[in-house]
């Protein structure tokens, strides 16, 4: 049986390097079983009794060590144990997703659907006949102001924009996440108006509904 020198490992007598600390035993002799040691206190290297001084640091010897094959096989388990969990790398650990809640559920469709009014609104402004809906006074009052197609163009963005912002907050709305731009996109999807403002309407009870659920959120 071989004693590493460095860290104390007891080895088989054909073992070329530790198996612990990777120090080479090519020139380590078995140690003797019967025969006392002098541990170094600096690097705990194992000397023979007749060493005064370390044979790997150097270190003056202290008196005969009355350590055990098994103690020392133990502590250069600790010691192997102790490097180990040094190195050992800590994994994160993730904070528990939120279930989302029946409301949430409700609000993000209904965004979704106010969304989709929104973009629909937007070709019905681009495509209406405003000679044949509005009277020929309101049309010139409204000549007077604003361009007839530059007044088309204006409410088709609005519209694409409030449906852009509803869509948007029905996606975080239902996956439960910025609580702050998910109610700002409901708040915003109200300009999609759709047929009878059904669009705004349903932007407007999800805005409630997310705004009820806030504690469901992650951030």
């Amino acid at each position: 049986m071989s004693v590493c020198p460095r860290c104390g490992q007891a080895l088989p007598d054909e073992a070329k390097y530790c198996n612990v600390c990777g120090q080479s035993l090519v020139s380590v002799q078995p140690r003797p079983p019967d025969g006392g040691m002098r541990v170094c206190s600096s690097c705990g290297t194992q000397n023979s009794a007749s060493m005064s001084t370390c044979g790997m640091c150097g270190k003056v010897l202290g008196g005969i060590s009355s350590q055990t094959p098994a103690s020392l096989e133990r502590r250069a388990v600790d010691i192997f144990d102790a490097r180990a969990s040094s190195q050992a790398t800590v994994t994160p650990i993730e904070p528990p997703r939120t279930t989302r809640s029946g409301k949430l559920t409700v609000a993000a469709l209904m965004l979704v659907i106010a969304g989709i009014m929104g973009f629909a609104s937007a070709v019905l402004v681009m495509t209406a006949d405003l000679e044949g809906s509005l009277s020929p006074a309101e049309l010139q009052e409204i000549s007077e102001i604003l361009d007839t197609s530059t007044l088309r163009g204006g409410c088709a963005v609005v519209c694409i924009f409030g449906g852009v912002c509803a869509i948007l907050g029905g996606i975080l709305s239902w996956r439960v996440e910025r609580f702050g731009l998910a109610v700002a996109g409901a708040a915003l999807g109200m300009l999609t108006l759709g047929p009878y403002s059904m669009g705004s309407i349903l932007a407007f009870v999800s805005m409630i509904l997310v705004a009820l659920s806030k504690e469901d959120f992650r951030s």
